[in-house]
């Protein structure tokens, strides 16, 4: 089956992972006629309800993480599996106790419009069609990122950890996430229980598809990552890595105040370097800037499930090929031919949504550039790999997308490759950014509505950026002997290992890639 087996950890990620679901559901097809050009199995589990043995179900492959009350309504049980029956995961931790029980339970977080639109199966919308196919959330009456989920997950998917405390949040949040992941260890056995049910249920299990915020879930996930290398040390890891809102650009201010956050952020990538996972750092959306990428796009860069929708579907689309049916690279060939020249295992995704004809090369945004007063975030300097996805682009389109992949690549000895598939589908659940006239399908609360787009993975000498704004900092942490509770030895070492990380994509630090004269 060559199943792939995915990890969410963090608030945004799990803004960013619901649209992804959501958008994996939509590709179902329930017509005997109608096939669909995605294989399924390479991303859900089939298994059978606790409610009817004889009904399969299908649900992610997925194990989420975060903080309890960002889960908002969402249980980890559900009307496929219920409280009480078989699969629940603690089943018999009642009997430990049989004395009096005081129960004190906080609010529950109320349901979402969305969400209760989806569960009126009856209700009709003013068209005469089914709500439930056709209520769109608006941006305002999203709370959770439960609050737009289309999905059911199995019980052992969900994984509420408790917020951290004050003093954490005053100290290393790195330490306590790290530790965070021991205690869960050691309560949930999480690595031989859920990860290994996971594991064991795939006829061939690829590797890994991570998605995290940085800052307080890197420590959480670099350890799992580890104890997940210590048992599959030669499965693949594709990790898209949300940047902390102070990465804001390429160089950074006021160090001195960031300074344990910025160490936090190069122990993180320190970490990804050795662990060898093929990593795609994705900066906060409040840093974007709105050039003419987004003239065709209404949203505001403060609002999470607006952002998060627009990310995602980028992502969605470059990952694509590695879901489909037919003619169908590997996660192992995707990650190693984004490291063709070895030593440059972090990547940028790249692209442009919806795709209008025009010129390609002013409309496209680097999701992962460090921004700064002088760069757009969206020229390749010294492409050295790269795999580009166009959807939905017909005719003239095609011509302007291989021009520009043609640009980019002038000096590959050979081209990157270039898929051609279906429109993004746009379930309810999307967020309304987009003038109707560029979806196909009718308008923005029309069913089977879908948007053209353009998207890439892409290995070049941008992303030294990112490692020499971090390395520079640390270079003044250590001079200023600013206080981050490190031996200073270990901060040398690990400056002088992003530096090192900075020559594998050809940074010279003498014409630097920041220069006016790349622009």
């Amino acid at each position: 089956m060559h199943e792939i087996l995915y990890i969410q950890a963090g608030r945004a990620a799990n803004y960013f992972g619901t649209h992804f679901w959501n958008t994996q559901e939509a590709y179902f097809t329930y017509d005997e006629d109608e096939g669909s050009y995605v294989d399924h199995d390479i991303s859900w589990r089939e298994g059978l309800s606790s409610t009817n043995s004889s009904e399969p179900t299908y649900c992610p492959r997925v194990l989420i993480f975060d903080y309890k009350p960002n889960f908002g309504s969402l249980s980890r049980y559900n009307a496929l599996y219920p409280e009480g029956l078989p699969d629940e995961t603690d089943a018999g931790t009642g009997d430990l106790w049989d004395g009096q029980v005081d129960e004190h339970h906080q609010p529950a977080a109320p349901v979402a419009p969305y969400q209760q639109a989806l569960e009126d199966e009856n209700a009709m919308d003013t068209n005469g069609e089914p709500q439930s196919q056709t209520y769109h959330p608006g941006a305002d009456e999203v709370a959770y990122w439960s609050d737009y989920n289309r999905v059911y997950y199995v019980p052992r998917s969900l994984h509420s950890l408790p917020e951290p405390p004050e003093w954490a949040k005053q100290q290393s949040m790195w330490t306590y996430s790290c530790e965070q992941f021991q205690r869960l260890e050691l309560d949930e056995s999480l690595m031989d229980d859920s990860v290994r049910h996971f594991t064991e249920e795939c006829d061939l299990l690829q590797g890994l598809n991570v998605t995290l915020d940085l800052a307080p879930f890197g420590g959480f996930t670099t350890s799992l990552l580890a104890a997940y290398k210590d048992e599959y040390p030669k499965h693949p890891i594709l990790c898209a890595s949300i940047l902390p809102e102070y990465l804001t650009s390429s160089s950074l201010s006021n160090v001195a105040a960031h300074a344990r956050e910025i160490l936090d952020s190069a122990v993180y990538f320190s970490q990804m370097h050795e662990l060898e996972c093929t990593t795609i750092p994705l900066t906060s959306p409040k840093t974007w800037q709105t050039d003419p990428w987004s003239e065709n796009l209404s949203f505001n860069r403060q609002n999470i499930f607006q952002t998060s929708a627009i990310a995602s579907a980028v992502y969605e689309s470059a990952t694509l090929p590695l879901r489909l049916r037919s003619n169908r690279p590997s996660l192992l060939s995707l990650c190693d031919s984004l490291n063709i020249r070895g030593g440059c295992r972090f990547s940028s995704l790249m692209g442009t949504l919806p795709f209008v004809e025009g010129e390609l090369r002013t409309r496209v945004h680097d999701f992962s550039f460090l921004s700064s007063t002088k760069q757009p975030a969206r020229k390749i300097y010294d492409l050295s790999a790269g795999s580009f996805v166009a959807r939905g682009v017909q005719g003239n389109g095609r011509r302007l997308v291989e021009d520009w992949v043609h640009g980019q690549a002038v000096d590959l000895p050979q081209l990157p490759p270039l898929s051609y598939l279906p429109s993004y589908p746009l379930p309810s659940s999307f967020p309304t950014l987009f003038d109707p006239r560029l979806t196909s399908g009718g308008s923005a609360t029309s069913t089977n509505v879908s948007i053209p787009l353009v998207s890439a993975l892409v290995t070049s000498s941008s992303t030294a950026v990112l490692f020499k704004a971090l390395a520079s900092s640390l270079d003044t942490i250590v001079k200023d002997k600013v206080d981050v509770d490190s031996d200073q030895d270990e901060l040398r070492g690990l400056k002088d290992q992003l530096w090192t990380i900075c020559d594998n994509y050809g940074y010279d630090a003498d014409e630097d890639v920041f220069g006016e004269d790349e622009l």
